[in-house]
């Protein structure tokens, strides 16, 4: 819920944000950004680096 509350607050999320806000490793965060893409509450956006998520 607060990662789609920071969606809604900053129009998208990056793995950083997600790992800084729950204090994750990269692969943790992943597994959380996989879980939400799995329940098309958010969709990928770019490539490489400049990845970041959205809402569906």
């Amino acid at each position: 819920m607060k990662i789609v509350e920071f969606i809604i607050r900053e129009d998208k999320i990056k793995n950083r944000d997600i790992r800084n806000m729950f204090n994750l490793s990269h692969t943790s965060a992943q597994r959380e950004i996989s879980k939400l893409m799995e329940l098309d509450v958010i969709k990928r956006k770019g490539k490489g680096r400049s990845v970041h998520y959205v809402l569906t």
